[in-house]
């Protein structure tokens, strides 16, 4: 006779195991909050820190580096990549990268 999957129920129909549901769960947890809570700590001092840079106008390479990097960040660090491209968007209508007529 064939040993049961480990993490489902003795008689297979496919169904999860109460020790399996609650791994789920703690795992869930864990990075809800390993997301959620840096933003709970930092999120005021980053919004006033964000909104200092853009108020002040830094040369376009280093928002362009900022931007790109964050992006790029994104793939493994929490960073709202919405907000980031919005940025990038308000950057780019407003500063000196505005596309020139007849290249577009």
């Amino acid at each position: 006779m064939a040993e049961p999957t480990p993490g489902l129920t003795a008689a297979g129909e496919g169904r999860l195991s109460g020790r399996a549901v609650m791994g789920w769960v703690a795992f869930s947890g864990l990075l809800l909050a390993s997301i959620l809570v840096p933003f709970a700590w930092f999120g005021d001092s980053l919004e006033a820190a964000s909104g200092h840079f853009l108020a002040t106008r830094p040369p376009s390479w280093q928002v362009a580096l900022l931007l790109g990097g964050l992006l790029a960040g994104d793939a493994v660090l929490p960073v709202p990549s919405s907000l980031v491209g919005t940025a990038a968007g308000a950057c780019w209508a407003s500063g000196s990268a505005r596309p020139r007529p007849g290249l577009g």
